[in-house]
């Protein structure tokens, strides 16, 4: 048995049971290899294609494509990319794409591979805290419950354990009348 493998030369490596380690056994209903038999690649392949088959072989660069010899895609083969993909390559498939047709984002040699990041920090919220300080707000009987003070401890509850270091707050208050418009800003440090 053979590995069922879409790359440019044959590939050498070993059979194994992946959940002893050891030689892999046959199903006596089918006489194959049962479900835990794997093949493993040797290391020291020099396949060059395809990427789609054997992705972590250092040797391997290209997807296979129907216009090199080298790379040659075989349609034959009973895979499930030749499945789905009415026996295409893989280098057909991605140039039918929107983002590569008509010779759009032509492939092009890369040297260097090594990835370069670039951490994009989101930039601290601006925050309005609105309080209403009116009458309605003070105790009143029979509950007596002071809803002015239940506010102000969410609010710095809110400022202490929530806002960031550097977050800029507004704070706005209340009664009867319209909101002032130019709102207090309160640049927070809580180191």
């Amino acid at each position: 048995l053979k590995p069922n493998f879409c790359t440019s030369i044959e590939v050498t490596g070993t059979s194994q049971d992946i959940s002893t380690g050891g030689v892999c056994t046959d199903d006596a209903a089918t006489g194959l290899p049962n479900a835990n038999c794997y093949f493993i690649p040797n290391k020291d392949n020099q396949v060059a294609s395809s990427l789609m088959a054997l992705p972590f072989l250092d040797s391997v660069t290209d997807f296979c494509d129907d216009d090199s010899e080298d790379t040659i895609h075989h349609a034959e083969l009973p895979t499930k990319h030749n499945l789905y993909c009415d026996g295409k390559s893989t280098w057909a498939v991605i140039s039918e794409n929107e983002d590569f047709a008509n010779g759009a984002n032509e492939a092009a040699e890369i040297p260097d591979t090594t990835p370069e990041f670039i951490i994009v920090k989101p930039q601290n919220a601006r925050y309005v805290v609105v309080m209403d300080v009116s009458g309605s707000m003070l105790p009143k009987p029979p509950s007596m419950i002071d809803r002015a003070m239940s506010l102000q401890d969410a609010a710095k509850r809110w400022l202490k354990y929530e806002v960031t270091d550097g977050t800029e707050v507004a704070l706005v208050t209340f009664s009867d009348v319209q909101p002032s418009a130019n709102p207090f800003h309160l640049q927070l440090d809580q180191s």
